[in-house]
């Protein structure tokens, strides 16, 4: 068994132990469309309806989870790219941090604006995850359709330029490397480019998922054929909200197959103790044979490598 499966388990025993009322990582999909046409993300395959998320959509997600539960990470993200909406968003951020609550953002970071830059470190962001999956400009324009790594780049050293004038150890800047058989090969070239960069920034490292039956899975996530199949730690912890407020089943399930509420018309938790524990149980007791589970693959996905870069002033 190696690090990876054993960090899964590890979440599964912990959900055994816990039986989470409230879901750990909340996913708000603010806008259904995206500036890129990324290879390893099914977005440009959306036939589901789509939209932006309205104001008071957000608040009542924001208001359950401050009196809920504040260890709870929402992510203002899914399949779409949040920078979209430009700095309207950042009032909303602002308006989930007074309530304490925590957010994550993960974007391409292409469409920053560099007037805007202040506004979303001060936004009250905890961490910003910037998708990047490459350690050269060919490989990122084959990875991430229609990005450009020069203005990749300047908008990284923006932000990091500008955290740093502030004097700001808040948001954390993480680089993301996602791992697939087109770049596999360039990991540890990623790891040591950003070293040699001498910034205060931090590194993820993952494998690519299939999305269910969105995409084709790195050759990775098939390693674990021969051991026993886990409960999938993003069904056991993971709650997704569409921009209309539709809950699908899980992260999987991008185009919303199977609808286990809305959050306009019901709470949270009432969403995430109904239908999806079910599906839970069912992951528990070794039952996958549920329409969405039965081939998918990303039950392996529940671990990744992080390492923390510090810059030296020497």
């Amino acid at each position: 068994m190696d690090d990876d499966y054993a960090k899964i388990s590890d979440y599964v025993e912990d959900y055994k132990k816990n039986r989470y009322q409230f879901p750990r990582e909340i996913l708000v999909e603010l806008i259904s469309s995206c500036n890129l046409s990324c290879i390893m993300c099914p977005q440009k395959n959306l036939t589901r309806s789509s939209g932006q998320m309205n104001y008071d959509l957000w608040k009542k997600i924001v208001d359950e989870v401050a009196q809920k539960s504040t260890q709870t990470r929402i992510w203002p993200a899914f399949m779409g790219e949040s920078l979209i909406l430009g700095d309207k968003i950042f009032p909303w951020f602002r308006y989930a941090a007074d309530r304490g609550v925590n957010i994550h953002l993960n974007t391409n970071l292409v469409l920053l604006k560099k007037e805007n830059v202040r506004g979303l470190l001060e936004s009250g962001v905890k961490q910003i995850f910037i998708g990047i999956d490459a350690s050269n400009e060919e490989t990122y324009q084959k990875i991430r359709v229609n990005g450009s790594w020069k203005v990749l780049m300047e908008r990284i050293e923006w932000i990091l330029s500008e955290k740093e004038r502030l004097c700001l150890d808040l948001p954390e800047v993480v680089l993301q490397f996602i791992s697939m058989d087109e770049n596999k090969d360039e990991k540890n070239e990623f790891i040591d480019f950003w070293k040699k960069q001498n910034k205060n920034i931090g590194l993820k490292i993952m494998n690519r998922v299939g999305w269910g039956d969105g995409v084709q899975a790195s050759t990775e996530m098939h390693r674990y054929s021969e051991l026993q199949r886990l409960p999938c730690t993003w069904l056991l912890r993971n709650l997704v909200v569409f921009w209309n407020g539709d809950v699908p089943q899980c992260d999987n399930d991008w185009n919303g197959k199977v609808i286990a509420g809305n959050v306009q018309h019901a709470s949270i938790e009432s969403i995430w103790n109904g239908e999806l524990k079910k599906k839970r149980d069912q992951h528990i007791k070794g039952d996958f044979l549920n329409e969405l589970c039965l081939k998918c693959v990303d039950w392996q996905a529940g671990s990744a490598t992080r390492i923390k870069l510090v810059k030296s002033d020497l």
